[in-house]
C-alpha cells in the first residue's frame, strides 16, 4: 500500500461443514500490522467470503483504523458492495 496506509486481505478456507476465515494487514512497509482468524458457521463459499468481508469492516472501525485499503478476491462480494441490495444475490443478503 501506499505510505501510512493499512492493507487488509481477506482469506477464506472451506471445508464440507464449517469454514474459516482470516484477516491480514500490513503497512506501506509491508511489516505485519495484525493477524486474525475465526470459525464462521457456513460452507457456501461466498457466504464464507462475505463473512471475512464483514469482519474485516467491524475490525477495522473497532479499533478505529483509517487510511484502510481491503483486499478481496471474491468479485460477486465487491460488486455487492457498490450496489443496491435489490440485485444482490439472495444468499448474500443476510450481510446487508
Amino acid at each position: 500500500p501506499k505510505k501510512d496506509v493499512i492493507k487488509i486481505n481477506c482469506h477464506e478456507a472451506v471445508s464440507s461443514e464449517d469454514s474459516v476465515v482470516a484477516l491480514i494487514a500490513r503497512d506501506w512497509r509491508e511489516n505485519l500490522v495484525f493477524a486474525f482468524s475465526c470459525k464462521v458457521n457456513t460452507n457456501i463459499p461466498v457466504q464464507v467470503m462475505a463473512e471475512a468481508l464483514r469482519w474485516t469492516t467491524f475490525i477495522t472501525v473497532k479499533y478505529n483504523l483509517v487510511n484502510v485499503v481491503i483486499e478481496s478476491d471474491c468479485q460477486t462480494c465487491i460488486q455487492c458492495l457498490s450496489t443496491s441490495c435489490a440485485s444482490i444475490p439472495w444468499h448474500l443478503l443476510i450481510f446487508c
